[in-house]
């Protein structure tokens, strides 16, 4: 009976083992287990997911490369991310679902949680625990097809398409007039990175594009918006490290070795070399930028 539940499995070691296949022409535990320095029952699992997901074709005792194995390095060669993604929503059943969870959540205000993912994926006849949850989201983070609040830890799926300028306006004041209201009296000053937070989880953008909008919308209401910057100490205990994961590659013997890195940096919003972590908006009749 074919498993039910998934073998955890890091993106990277899926691009390590395509490689190690596609160079050598057949793979076995055996030699998985000495290339990754792992248990030989780790390195069957790993060989035995790969073939899930029809990235290798077993044959006999050992697992030989197929198209798919070649076209899925090709893209990552050329870091064509979206066919990646697409890859795995066609044949990873796994990924498929995780993200079909959080399709059906996309006109939410809120993303899920993990224990709301695997709740629903109950639903769904899938078992994610907790380890498999963490492993398909730091996937699709690297992606780009999902995002995760740093506050809230919500995950969501991206919006494929940018919201026009009124929606955008709309929703950051809203997330501006919520975080402003302290226990007793209104704050002007808001955190940029918590209401950037806020706006892409409702909005479903990437927090580049929230950057971008919102510096427009600044330099078209100069008076109505105020930005103020503040020493890095003052936002240790307020701001999280915004973490970018990035996919390094680099190759010997013709063999790719994805290196995944995790860049952690307090980001506030850049505008001419100046970075700005408060904002207050004094009068809420913003105006869109002209084009």
């Amino acid at each position: 009976m074919p498993r039910k539940t998934m073998r955890p499995i890091t993106l990277s070691r899926v691009i390590k083992i395509c490689s190690i296949a596609l160079n050598r022409g057949k793979i076995d535990t055996d030699i998985i287990t000495k290339e990754l320095k792992i248990s030989y029952r780790r390195a069957k699992n790993l060989l035995l997911e790969l073939e899930r997901m029809k990235l290798l074709c077993k044959l006999n005792q050992r697992y030989i490369p197929n198209r798919n194995t070649y076209e899925f390095l090709e893209n990552i060669k050329e870091k064509i991310w979206r066919n990646i993604h697409l890859y795995f929503y066609e044949n990873y059943v796994f990924y498929r679902k995780f993200v079909q969870i959080l399709e059906k959540h996309k006109y939410d205000e809120k993303g899920l949680n993990s224990k709301e993912i695997i709740k629903e994926a109950k639903s769904m006849n899938l078992n994610l625990n907790i380890v498999a949850v963490e492993v398909l989201t730091d996937w699709c983070i690297r992606l780009s097809v999902i995002q995760r609040n740093l506050y809230n830890g919500n995950i969501y799926l991206l919006n494929t398409q940018v919201p026009s300028c009124s929606i955008f306006i709309g929703i950051l004041l809203k997330c501006y007039d919520r975080l402003s209201l302290g226990k007793r009296i209104s704050k002007i000053y808001v955190e940029i990175p918590k209401l950037r937070e806020e706006v892409c989880e409702i909005a479903k953008i990437k927090r580049c594009i929230f950057n971008e909008m919102l510096k427009k919308i600044y330099q078209e209401n100069i008076g109505r918006v105020e930005l103020s910057g503040a020493p890095l100490i003052s936002l240790a205990s307020r701001s999280p490290l915004y973490q970018k994961k990035m996919i390094i590659l680099t190759s010997s013997s013709n063999e790719i070795y994805p290196k995944f890195f995790s860049e952690k940096r307090r980001e506030g919003l850049k505008i001419n070399r100046k970075i700005y972590y408060y904002i207050a908006i004094h009068d809420k009749r913003l105006r869109c930028p002209r084009n």
